[in-house]
């Protein structure tokens, strides 16, 4: 299951642990089996603050606005 799991997303067996570290020739073999598993993590960070930037975008054109935003405010 964990092979399939592995051929039908970006990781790779070395991302799911299932890969043995004393059977990788060298570190730099493991850092190349965990390439796929590094971009994952990457692309998944960025969906997570897209949304952030565009509320910082919004919040810094207000704010030369002031309290003109709701003219309704100044009438109470």
């Amino acid at each position: 299951m964990l092979t399939r799991l592995a051929s039908n997303t970006r990781l790779t067996t070395a991302g799911l642990g299932s890969l043995d570290p004393a059977s990788v020739p060298s570190g730099y073999a493991l850092q190349l089996a965990l390439g796929p598993l590094d971009s994952l993590i990457a692309a998944m960070r960025r969906l997570a603050r897209a949304h952030k930037y565009v509320l910082l975008v919004r919040m810094v054109q207000r704010l030369p606005r002031g309290d003109r935003a709701d003219p309704a405010s100044r009438l109470r």
